[in-house]
């Protein structure tokens, strides 16, 4: 159930901020959701991969659940990344001047 508020909270995230610079919410919501599930996935493989190379026995032992709650942060990280990203972005082309592109009417 937590795992959807949180789900809940990146997409509306998302969606508020692509709607506010008129771009489509569906679609980025969709992508920052994906985006943190990415996350967690590589922060999961690089955790067991290390916790394997390093010899460390505590990854046999540790819970499924616990495993995935180390992805977390990452997730989140990586979703917030994308979207400081997406919002810097988004600002600075509104920011830019408007250049016309017909000259000044001659046909």
């Amino acid at each position: 159930m937590l795992g959807l508020i949180v789900l809940y909270w990146i997409g509306k995230g998302h969606y508020n901020l692509a709607n506010k610079h008129l771009r489509s919410g569906w679609l980025y919501a969709i992508i920052g959701v994906a985006i943190y599930y990415a996350g967690t996935l590589i922060a999961g493989i690089i955790i067991v991969l290390a916790a394997g190379f390093s010899g460390a026995q505590w990854i046999h032992t540790t819970p499924d659940i616990m495993l995935g709650l180390l992805g977390v942060p990452f997730g989140l990280a990586a979703t917030w990344g994308f979207r400081a990203i997406m919002k810097k972005q988004w600002e600075k082309a509104e920011k830019a001047p408007v250049t016309e592109l017909l000259d000044d009417g001659e046909i």
